[in-house]
């Protein structure tokens, strides 16, 4: 099962389900006025467009999954400058995206992590692995420690310190793919060889959860589950839409980001919910 869901008017989130693949990719919010692809945002066109080229590949598995990404990116940035004969050159005016993959290949369970989309893995023992790299997340919270302290200084709501932070949000922005920055999916594909490939033994492994960190802010910003078996358990019994139903009226009912203090009011929120079978 799975649900994604609009933070705001556009839902730059994508998701794909094959026979043996997964994928979630969440779409970086342009913080730049550049939009060249015509579609409701850039970020939109690439999550979506990505998301598209590997459902197609992904099941080819003698390709390994991360050549099938830098082999998508090299087409998305075809796409791009044949829509954009002058593209901007600024990192941050570009495209770039979270990716997660999961892929049943033969026996092995293949994760691979790109930015600060999340998965959960548990196995039959019990046992919880989850896959993540928290860069992104980490810079984002120096950020919201900033825009609090801001708002704290000058008596203001946290929501109106927001627009003090947004240079702060542009300078990590100019960290992608740069070492002592972080990491992502752009149209460059630097960042490729930089994501985590985990495997596991596909017969080993119960349920699989890919989420974005709009999802993933059950957890870490309202704090619904205390651990991400918990989250796995209520995924079993509620339906995603569900749970996020439950996050958008927490934020709804803090529209001054004091309870959860924030970057947005919500963000795009995506998640994927797979129990394995036997052979699958």
């Amino acid at each position: 099962m799975w649900a994604t869901r609009a933070g705001h008017h556009i839902n730059e989130d994508a998701v794909a389900v094959t026979d043996h693949a997964l994928v979630v990719i969440d779409g970086a919010t342009g913080l730049l006025s550049a939009h060249v692809t015509g579609w409701p945002s850039d970020a939109q066109w690439f999550s979506h467009r990505l998301t598209a080229l590997l459902a197609e590949r992904l099941e080819d598995p003698s390709t390994s999954v991360p050549d099938i990404l830098r082999r998508c990116l090299h087409a998305l940035r075809t796409e791009f400058t044949k829509m954009s004969p002058s593209p901007a050159t600024a990192p941050e005016a570009e495209p770039s995206a979270s990716v997660i993959i999961a892929r049943v290949n033969g026996p092995v369970l293949e994760v691979f992590s790109l930015g600060d989309c999340q998965a959960v893995v548990e196995h039959h023992d019990g046992s919880v692995s989850v896959c993540h790299d928290r860069t992104v997340e980490e810079l984002d919270s120096a950020v919201v420690e900033t825009m609090c302290a801001w708002a704290r200084e000058h008596r203001a709501t946290n929501k109106d310190a927001r627009a003090q932070v947004t240079g702060h949000l542009l300078s990590n922005r100019r960290l992608k793919n740069t070492d002592g920055g972080y990491w992502i999916a752009d149209l460059s594909a630097a960042g490729v060889h930089h994501g985590r490939l985990e495997t596991f033994d596909a017969e080993a492994v119960s349920d699989l959860a890919l989420m974005t960190d709009g999802f993933t802010a059950t957890r870490s910003l309202v704090h619904l589950f205390d651990t991400p078996a918990q989250l796995i358990r209520a995924l079993r019994t509620t339906s995603p839409e569900r749970i996020i139903d439950v996050l958008s009226a927490l934020l709804d009912a803090d529209p001054d980001y004091a309870t959860y203090p924030r970057l947005k009011h919500m963000d795009d929120s995506t998640v994927i919910h797979a129990t394995l079978r036997s052979g699958s």
